[in-house]
């Protein structure tokens, strides 16, 4: 019989939920959903990238802007949370709150604030592809994305609102199956069980794989990176950023089977930031 598995909190603060979805018994219904717990009584333990209106969320491009880190995940004091690309090549304007780059009667704009260091001059020669900017953060936490509501249901685009490094928290991935024990914005202490429920053979053999898999697919967009370089080379006219489109997943409800000991149960833990 398999054992009762338990997600324990290892920082007490505020539950955020992302992409839960349960049934009337607070079962969680489909796989991929995480909750965060976070503290945020200090203003220093959030960092904030703000934008003035929802933005692409692109991972596997090196054109416009493109974030760095996947939800949930963990980054170092001093880690790129994004940067933003040349779309074409020209000549570099820096203003106050944008980057202008212009080829003949071609321009591109990209608005930046002070939260983005700069790493072009005025009147540069810029390469497709080329950084232009990009934000670091402060501090070693969480990233954390919040995503506008889809315009429409055919909508499959990602966009954000805004993104944050949190410190002092920690980001679960929460199987499905598995009965939620909090509530989305309960306030919690260190040790609470956050969610409990019995693996399933399928689909959860190795969880811990993930972050090994996500440097795997960096190391696949570089090479699907250079590959839109050298297409932006020969046409600055397009426009070759994409985006991650969410997978669509399909379920049906089962009842859990099963009891046991009651583990603390770290598989599933994203990250921690102290």
């Amino acid at each position: 019989m398999k054992d009762l598995i338990s997600i324990r909190s290892e920082v007490s603060g505020i539950v955020e939920y992302f992409q839960i979805k349960t049934n009337k018994l607070k079962r969680v219904l489909l796989p991929g959903g995480m909750i965060f717990v976070s503290n945020r009584q200090k203003k220093e333990s959030a960092f904030k990238l703000d934008f003035a209106a929802p933005v692409k969320y692109a991972l596997k491009s090196r054109l416009a802007l493109v974030f760095h880190c996947q939800h949930g995940e963990e980054i170092e004091e001093g880690g790129e949370v994004a940067t933003i690309y040349s779309e074409i090549d020209g000549i570099a304007s820096v203003k106050k709150n944008k980057i202008v780059v212009t080829k003949k009667n071609i321009v591109k704009e990209y608005d930046i604030d002070k939260n983005f260091i700069v790493l072009v001059e005025e009147n540069d020669k810029i390469k497709p592809g080329q950084a232009l900017a990009k934000v670091v953060s402060p501090f070693y936490g969480i990233v954390k994305y919040v995503f506008a509501a889809p315009e429409s249901d055919r909508d499959r685009i990602k966009k954000v609102e805004f993104v944050e490094v949190l410190q002092n928290a920690v980001a679960y991935e929460v199987p499905d199956e598995f009965k939620i024990k909090v509530a989305n914005g309960a306030e919690i202490k260190s040790g609470t069980i956050i969610a409990e429920g019995v693996i399933r053979e399928e689909g959860y053999e190795d969880l811990s794989i993930e972050k090994e898999s996500f440097e795997e697919e960096k190391e696949d967009e570089e090479a699907s990176a250079e590959e839109e370089i050298d297409e932006a080379e020969e046409d600055s006219r397009g426009d070759f950023s994409y985006e991650e489109e969410p997978a669509e997943s399909e379920f049906e409800e089962e009842e859990e089977q099963g009891s046991g000991d009651d583990e603390d149960f770290p598989p599933f833990k994203k990250k921690k930031a102290k």
